[in-house]
């Protein structure tokens, strides 16, 4: 794979607020946040080789195990939108990405995800290494991708931290 043709960031997911998806609020629900990156991680399974074709074919899929969401900014009715995908690491099992949910056309900073998945066999429900091409694909796109900055959001936890926390433990 020719490094200069690796997206960075990899922005397929383009869309536009809609009704449906507003809360009580009038600004974009939780749920449809979640939604958009979830549509952008397909888009990002299936650029990577993983998709729903291998899916059928190999018997293997890739399960999210793990997510952290960061609310920026509010997003209302027919705002457009589009989301940016990040490689932060893979291991021989395991994938590490970041994503970041823009208004289009005022270009801010709307929310954040980070998402760790597994790679499994749908068999036997079970983690198992990514195939030796995908890895190799990751590699590359991991070399384009590790010349930017980790996002600060990247490796945060929740936690309150005033007098009135409950003390943990």
């Amino acid at each position: 794979m020719d490094t200069a043709a690796i997206p960075m960031p990899f922005c397929e997911f383009h869309s536009r607020v809609e009704e449906g998806w507003l809360d009580f609020n009038g600004h974009m629900n939780v749920a449809y946040y979640t939604r958009a990156f979830d549509d952008a991680t397909d888009l990002w399974w299936t650029f990577i080789g993983v998709g729903p074709e291998y899916v059928k074919a190999k018997g293997r899929s890739v399960f999210a195990v793990e997510s952290h969401t960061v609310y920026k900014r509010e997003l209302r009715l027919g705002d457009p939108i589009h989301v940016t995908t990040r490689l932060l690491g893979f291991d021989e099992k395991r994938i590490h990405l970041f994503f970041e949910l823009h208004h289009s056309e005022k270009n801010y900073l709307s929310a954040t995800q980070e998402l760790m998945a597994v790679h499994v066999d749908m068999q036997q429900r079970a983690a198992m290494p990514f195939p030796e091409n995908v890895a190799s694909r990751l590699d590359e796109i991991l070399k384009v991708h590790a010349t930017h900055p980790v996002p600060d959001e990247a490796g945060r936890g929740i936690a309150l931290r005033s007098k009135r926390a409950r003390p943990s433990g």
